[in-house]
């Protein structure tokens, strides 16, 4: 993998992520979540530090990056959405049963449309950056330290 493979697939991933995160959990499923959220009484920050959520959201954009262009191979939309699901839904429920079975945050149903949202969320980022790995594959760069 070539570093400007490393780098737009991060970027493009990271976007992804944080517009999605927005679009599903700000948007689409903030009423549902505010209902079936069972821990204390300001526990959601009123504004998000955006500052740490973009940097998470490119984490988790290089993540993606690393497991196709390093190690799976995936240079394809259709590969890419299909790996993230996978992956999505494994580390959705994975951290999402952790939480519930460690802590009073969520409902039982709000923990597993979380985790469905994580996965629908992955396959997106997921995606794109499949796409962008086979969009950089042919145009060389410096290539990235090996892993």
């Amino acid at each position: 993998m070539t570093t400007k493979q490393l780098a737009s697939g991060t970027i493009a991933g990271g976007v992804v992520f944080f517009v999605t995160g927005y679009l599903l959990w700000g948007l689409a499923f903030a009423g549902f979540f505010e209902t079936n959220t069972v821990g204390p009484a300001g526990l959601m920050k009123e504004a998000p530090d955006f500052l740490m959520l973009g940097i998470g959201q490119l984490l988790f954009g290089g993540l993606l990056t690393v497991i196709f262009g390093q190690w799976a191979s995936i240079s394809t939309a259709a590969g890419g959405a299909k790996a993230g699901a996978i992956i999505g839904l494994l580390v959705g429920f994975g951290i999402d049963l952790t939480l519930f079975g460690t802590m009073n945050l969520f409902s039982f149903t709000a923990t597993v449309v979380d985790a469905l949202l994580v996965a629908v969320q992955t396959a997106i980022a997921g995606a794109v950056v499949g796409a962008v790995l086979g969009m950089t594959k042919e145009s060389g760069g410096a290539a990235a330290p090996a892993m």
